[in-house]
């Protein structure tokens, strides 16, 4: 092509370019004004502070459902058993725990139930205050730092046995598997139980954690 035309196959090259570039919807119009339709570039290392929510306002309502192992001092009682938790805006709420344990004598069952509060106020707090800067693992964990308290009930194994109340208050934490507020937790708790003995509970929880209701504003 002789050199004449060279500014002609520059524009017509310039224009196909702009259009293709429409056409592929990175710009809004031909002259590239406003770039909207692809989604921007994340910095890979801002995108793990997150931004303190991490879903927890998906439902003002968490259920809890967990499959757990506990160990009981006084006697060395290995127990086994289930948890079913409800929490208000991730900070208050009340749990039913219910574990067994294989007894010595005639494979007896030591049957252990506990109904109580739970409290886990460094959400609210943190994020009211701006503490929630990430990353997401570091803040769920922080934030699931909690106590519970309740009353402990040991179940009669037979005619011969009573009813027999007691108080369990301990601290609990969890580590969220998932990397989100919702999905599977590993939780653990150590607690003090009271009754005609004194002695502490260590536990770990599988957990499966949802939010349920309106999501809140």
């Amino acid at each position: 092509m002789r050199p004449r035309f060279q500014p002609i196959k520059t524009l017509f090259l310039s224009v196909f370019f702009l259009f293709a570039l429409e056409q592929a919807g990175l710009a809004d119009d031909a002259f590239g004004r406003q770039v909207s339709s692809l989604p921007p570039l994340t910095d890979p290392i801002a995108s793990t502070r997150g931004n303190g929510i991490y879903g927890r306002f998906d439902g003002p309502w968490s259920p809890r459902f967990s499959a757990l192992y506990e160990y009981q001092s006084q006697a060395s009682i290995h127990r086994v058993g289930v948890e079913a938790s409800m929490l208000y805006l991730q900070s208050i709420g009340a749990y039913l725990r219910g574990r067994l344990a294989p007894g010595e004598e005639n494979l007896k069952f030591s049957p252990l139930l506990s109904l109580g509060l739970e409290l886990e106020p460094f959400f609210l707090l943190r994020w009211q205050n701006g503490k929630e800067v990430g990353p997401a693992l570091l803040d769920l964990v922080v934030d699931s730092i909690g106590l519970h308290a309740g009353l402990a009930l040991k179940l009669p194994e037979g005619s011969q046995e009573t009813l027999s109340f007691g108080a369990e208050i301990g601290l609990g934490a969890g580590l969220p598997l998932m990397g989100q507020a919702e999905g599977l937790w590993l939780r653990t708790h150590a607690a003090l139980l009271t009754g005609s003995q004194v002695s502490a509970l260590i536990g770990l929880r599988l957990e499966w954690q949802m939010f349920v209701g309106d999501p809140t504003p």
